[in-house]
């Protein structure tokens, strides 16, 4: 053991025989607490950190979002999912290349133009035509909020 241990376990004892028990927490803890400070030192912070939240102390894990299997979300999911799927199947095959690769691929109207034989301007205004017949599409399906 080193040095700085054999002395804290010298002071433990030592309160032990005069019952200064907050004074054994202390020095139990002591390990701990500058184990705290060193991850300060290097940014680092530990999720069981207690945190106020809207004037609540709270555990800083509680306020990440869980990732746990949710069935109603997961419902969700499967119905905006196969609504999207409907509306794109309403496209032409041409219009499907187009807008997927804007959106999906992230591809410039520069290089849809390019891949197509058009204009940047006309890959711009047909993605734009696109987008609004899908809002529309999905308007009529009840989704007022996406694109």
């Amino acid at each position: 053991m080193s040095k700085i241990i054999n002395k804290r376990e010298e002071k433990i004892l030592q309160a032990k025989k005069l019952n200064g028990w907050d004074t054994v927490l202390k020095l139990l803890d002591q390990e701990f607490e500058n184990s705290l400070r060193q991850d300060s030192r290097y940014h680092l912070t530990s999720l069981n950190k207690i945190v106020s939240d809207d004037g609540k102390y709270t555990e800083l894990i509680e306020l990440i979002p869980s990732e746990i299997f949710n069935p109603l979300d997961n419902l969700i999911e499967i119905e905006r999912n196969k609504t999207l799927y409907k509306a794109l199947k309403s496209l032409s095959c041409s219009e499907y290349k187009l807008f997927v690769n804007r959106v999906e691929d992230k591809k410039s109207f520069r290089q849809l133009a390019t891949e197509l034989g058009i204009s940047d301007k006309t890959a711009k205004a047909r993605f734009e035509k696109i987008r609004l017949k899908l809002q529309e599409e999905l308007h009529l399906m009840g989704y007022t909020d996406v694109l």
